[in-house]
Formats: structure tokens, C-alpha cells, sequence
């Protein structure tokens, strides 16, 4: 199997894995009353996963354009 290949497959298992994060079914778990520091659990949960998928692009897209 050729690196691009590999660097493909693994970009669409992290967008597959963020799409499943990101499932009502999923998100339904943080749908609680309980909070943090203010913010309730299912804010919190979403913002996190936005920011670890940001930032799981960014560095693919880094290891991509170095090679």
C-alpha cells in the first residue's frame, strides 16, 4: 500500500470518526444536567470535539504538506 493511500484511508476514518462524535445518538449521552464550571456537559462536549477534529485536520494537513 503507497503512503498516499494510507494518508487517504486515514483522513476518511478521522472525518467518519468525527461524523459519529458528532451523532445525536452519541450527543444524546451529554444531554444531562450536569455541568461544568457553568457550562452544561453537551456544550462542552461539542466545543471539545470541534476543537480535537480542528486540530486533527491541522496536524494531517501539516504531516501531508511535509512530504
Amino acid at each position: 500500500m503507497s503512503a498516499g493511500t494510507k494518508k487517504r484511508k486515514l483522513l476518511a476514518l478521522l472525518g467518519i470518526l468525527i461524523f459519529l462524535l458528532l451523532n445525536p445518538p452519541l450527543m444524546h449521552i451529554f444531554n444531562r444536567e450536569a455541568s461544568l464550571g457553568g457550562i452544561p456537559a453537551l456544550v462542552l462536549y461539542i466545543h471539545l470535539v470541534w476543537i480535537l477534529a480542528v486540530a486533527g485536520l491541522y496536524a494531517f494537513s501539516r504531516s501531508s504538506s511535509r512530504e
